[in-house]
């Protein structure tokens, strides 16, 4: 799918009993989940992703 052709996507926070895990995270997922499952054919499946093993490394 090109980004024009991508539908708007609405994302909306909340309230809940669990522990915040960031208000940037909603909308990103599905780009970097993806890119993992390229990358290493995990499929991740819950969040935050250092629950599933991962971590940020800056380079």
């Amino acid at each position: 799918m090109r980004i024009g052709a991508t539908p708007e996507i609405a994302v909306h926070f909340i309230q809940s009993d669990y522990q915040s895990t960031g208000f940037g995270e909603p909308a990103l997922p599905p780009a970097v989940t993806n890119a993992i499952f390229a990358a290493t054919g995990q499929r991740i499946r819950s969040m935050p992703l250092s629950q599933e093993g991962f971590t940020l490394v800056e380079g």
